[in-house]
């Protein structure tokens, strides 16, 4: 994660700052935050978060920049599918 990213994602911790929650909301948001982040780059769908389309923006580095949800990829052509990398199909599948 560039650090500036990162600044901006672990920033959301501080939320319940602006409402009348108790402090220890930070600390339980703070884990969340970070067991998120793992859990959305360990390339598997279940238990984690990640898929596929986010294991090839790391195999690859260019493409793939958001979530497979979002239409960006395909709108700005930078869309990959990693049916190059030589893997079987049943890689791909989650």
């Amino acid at each position: 994660m560039h650090p500036i990213e990162g600044f901006i994602y672990e920033s959301a911790m501080f939320i319940p700052l602006f409402f009348t929650h108790h402090p220890i909301m930070l600390n339980f948001l703070k884990i969340d935050l970070n067991y998120a982040a793992i859990l959305g780059h360990d390339g598997h769908e279940y238990p984690g978060g990640g898929d596929w389309f986010h294991t090839i923006h790391h195999m690859k580095i260019k493409g793939n920049y958001g979530s497979a949800n979002c239409p960006f990829d395909w709108l700005f052509g930078t869309v990959d599918y990693g049916d190059d990398l030589g893997l079987d199909q049943s890689a791909k599948e989650y």
